[in-house]
C-alpha cells in the first residue's frame, strides 16, 4: 500500500470512527444502503464520494470535517497537521499554511486523525519521502 492510500484509509477511519471506517449518510443515518458516488474528488483521487438512496443525496469523506471546501490536496493536509516542512512542489500553499493550521485548531476530528496516522508510523514514512 502506498503512502497515498495510507492516507486517505486512515482519514477515512478517523472520519467514519463510531462504525469503524463504514460510511454513515449524514441526513439519514443509513449505512446500509450506500452506493458509489457519480464522481471522485478532483483534488483527493482516493477519497470516495456516496450516495445515499434512502434519501437520494451525495456525500464525500470529506463532508463534516474542517477541510471539506478547500483545494488543498489531503497530502498537504497532512504536512500541515503534522507540522511537517513542506517542499518547493508544496511551496504554493506555504503562504496560507497560517490559515490552515486556524481552520483546524481544536478539531476533534484533527485529533483523531493524527491518533489514526500515529498508528500506522505515517511520520516516519513521511520523513523518507521529504
Amino acid at each position: 500500500m502506498n503512502l497515498n492510500e495510507t492516507l486517505a484509509d486512515t482519514f477515512r477511519l478517523a472520519k467514519w470512527y463510531e462504525t469503524e471506517g463504514r460510511p454513515v449518510c449524514p441526513w439519514c443515518f443509513d449505512g446500509e444502503d450506500l452506493r458509489p458516488g457519480f464522481k471522485p474528488l478532483k483534488r483527493n483521487p482516493l477519497l470516495r464520494t456516496y450516495w445515499c438512496r434512502c434519501c437520494d443525496r451525495c456525500f464525500s469523506d470529506l463532508y463534516g470535517t474542517p477541510i471539506e471546501n478547500t483545494s488543498v490536496p489531503l497530502h498537504v493536509w497532512v504536512l500541515v497537521v503534522l507540522d511537517v516542512p513542506m517542499t518547493k512542489e508544496q511551496s504554493q500553499f506555504r503562504h496560507n499554511r497560517y490559515g490552515m493550521r486556524k481552520r483546524i485548531k481544536d478539531s476533534p476530528f484533527i485529533a483523531r486523525w493524527k491518533a489514526e496516522m500515529g498508528k500506522t508510523g505515517i511520520q516516519t514514512r513521511l520523513k523518507g519521502v521529504i
